[in-house]
């Protein structure tokens, strides 16, 4: 993809572009920018389409590999990306994009991705065809009007889900479009058309790229996902690092109650014995970073029927191929010695992109595969 290493500061101005013009405009915009969304995206820490299909997911109780999805204002195809990593299999996308429909075919993820103008064009489903209508992003006051949440709740089944995002950022337009959308979704609801199920706040949309905060480390943000973790509930941690600057980040988080610094390896880790429940590393564990002899002690910090989880990257190397046998058999011999009980382990098809490799097209970047554990520690 073009304009891999765009800043943050040419993503704004890229967007205020794009601020105030009429719809055609806004379409022939995003023709132009879908080849580096995904980039830019993550360069705005634009977190909603991983906040929405977790909130989905959690609120449904489905076969997620049966289920029909239809993906509104689908952009490049990351809502789907995402939903298939939880076994939902069935797409159909629609957007007012060429250009992003484009991207969203090379996923290879939709039957079907359709053309459609929101709001000036009918949406282009059949009415009660879908157990879930997603649409995350598009429901703002310059791009979709509320009037087609009715059109989202026609298309999905009896009983379906319909899963929206809103963009919170504070101008007049935006607090009307919430006070219209808020009173359209109550109107709804009296009318018998659907059920509240819950309303999530997200307090770290994306940054907000309107506002001229010139310092990266405070900027602004409109109402990156909180840690992975923390998002599920956790709410206890205790860090430990080799790197003093790593710590330092981490420190900012403000989430854990310590952090400890310690070199792997040759110092012991410094954690008392059967103290936590769960015990994370991820990254560590590769030929020039934690030897494998460290293992045994994350599994004594853990506390008994506690869980452990690794990640090994998988990188081929004459190094990296010695560390997965050292490790795999270390594995194994602990388990014959009744320390602890496998769970799962799950192959990582693209771990990180590989920075080793030559390869000068983006699109078709080569991957470092990588495996992730998991152990649960005996009871005795």
């Amino acid at each position: 993809m073009s304009d891999s290493s765009r800043s943050l500061e040419d993503v704004r101005t890229l967007l205020h572009s794009s601020a105030g013009v009429d719809l055609q405009q806004k379409m022939k915009f995003y023709n132009s920018w879908a080849e580096s969304y995904d980039q830019d995206c993550d360069t705005l820490n634009y977190r909603a389409p991983h906040q929405m299909v977790k909130l989905l997911f959690d609120n449904f109780s489905g076969r997620p590999e049966q289920v029909q999805v239809l993906d509104v204002a689908c952009g490049s195809g990351w809502v789907a990306n995402l939903m298939v990593e939880l076994g939902f299999k069935h797409f159909v996308g629609v957007d007012g994009s060429q250009g992003m429909l484009d991207q969203a075919a090379k996923t290879g993820l939709y039957k079907e991705l359709k053309l459609a103008s929101l709001g000036t064009e009918p949406l282009p489903a059949l009415s009660g065809m879908f157990d879930v209508v997603m649409i995350v992003g598009g429901l703002r006051y310059d791009h979709v009007p509320v009037s087609v949440i009715r059109e989202l709740c026609l298309a999905a089944k009896p009983g379906g889900h319909i899963c929206m995002s809103r963009n919170g950022q504070k101008s007049e337009s935006g607090n009307k479009y919430k006070v219209s959308m808020e009173k359209e979704l109550q109107l709804m609801e009296e009318e018998g058309l659907w059920s509240h199920v819950i309303t999530k706040e997200m307090g770290k949309y994306m940054i907000d790229v309107y506002d001229n905060c010139e310092d990266v480390q405070n900027e602004k943000y409109v109402p990156e996902k909180a840690a992975p973790m923390v998002e599920l509930g956790f709410k206890h941690f205790v860090g430990v690092d080799g790197s003093q600057g790593m710590l330092d980040q981490a420190a900012k988080t403000g989430l854990y109650k310590e952090l400890k610094l310690a070199s792997l390896g040759t110092e012991p880790l410094p954690a008392l014995s059967g103290m936590f429940d769960v015990v994370m590393i991820v990254g560590g564990l590769r030929y020039d970073h934690v030897p494998v002899s460290v293992i045994r002690e994350l599994c004594h910090a853990a506390k008994p029927g506690g869980h452990i989880c690794m990640s090994r990257n998988g990188q081929k190397s004459e190094s990296g191929n010695k560390y997965k046998v050292s490790m795999e058999k270390e594995l194994q011999l602990m388990e014959e010695e009744g320390l602890w009980s496998h769970v799962i382990t799950k192959e990582m098809g693209k771990y990180m992109i590989d920075v080793y490799d030559n390869c000068e097209d983006v699109q078709n970047e080569k991957y470092v595969p990588g495996t992730m554990y998991l152990y649960r520690k005996s009871l005795n």
